[in-house]
């Protein structure tokens, strides 16, 4: 049966790996779960982290021996900010940017890297647009997600928020196109 691993690691006795996949609606929300999560990797959306602060998010990662991989979130007309997407190994695993892999359908939403988890498994993590479904606008997103994973030449996992159910991602015939499969919490 599933059993959380924040706390416990059983699961390296058996040679598995665990990635967490974190939507805290901030990277500084997402501290307490980077301090406690005893997972592999990390894959954050919704950090709200602007360009100019990505130093930050090298720092804080480090602080609790993180890698980290981002994608800056977009400044909106009301100063706020939105997205941001990051991807975090543990420092004893390489993690770097994926060369080629920023989608140009709203960058802020997706981070693409190639880690040494799995003997060199790339890592994802991309956050759809809020309350829309698979609009044209999410659909654009996920297609040029499909090409930038294309470029991996291997496997890959992807955490997302995609703000839409299960069944309605899998009714997008998205997953058709990357070989996907889903694995989701039983949480909205």
């Amino acid at each position: 049966p599933p059993r959380s691993v924040l706390y416990d690691d059983w699961w390296k006795q058996c040679g598995l790996v665990v990635i967490d996949s974190v939507n805290a609606d901030s990277f500084g929300s997402s501290q307490f779960m980077r301090a406690i999560s005893s997972a592999d990797a990390m894959l954050l959306q919704e950090t709200k982290l602007r360009h100019g602060k990505q130093d930050h998010l090298q720092a804080e990662a480090r602080e609790h021996h993180w890698r980290a991989e981002s994608t800056p979130a977009l400044a909106t007309a009301n100063g706020s900010a939105s997205g941001g997407t990051a991807v975090l190994a543990k420092t004893n695993y390489g993690l770097r940017d994926l060369p080629g892999s920023q989608i140009d359908a709203e960058p802020h939403r997706v981070c693409i890297a190639e880690s040494t988890l799995l003997d060199g498994i790339a890592l994802a993590s991309a956050y759809l647009r809020h309350s829309e479904g698979a609009s044209p606008e999410n659909l654009r997103i996920l297609e040029e997600t499909a090409k930038s994973l294309a470029t991996v030449g291997g496997n890959w996992i992807l955490g997302m928020d995609a703000n839409m159910s299960p069944s309605d991602l899998e009714s997008t015939g998205w997953l058709d196109l990357v070989h996907g499969k889903i694995f989701h919490s039983d949480q909205p």
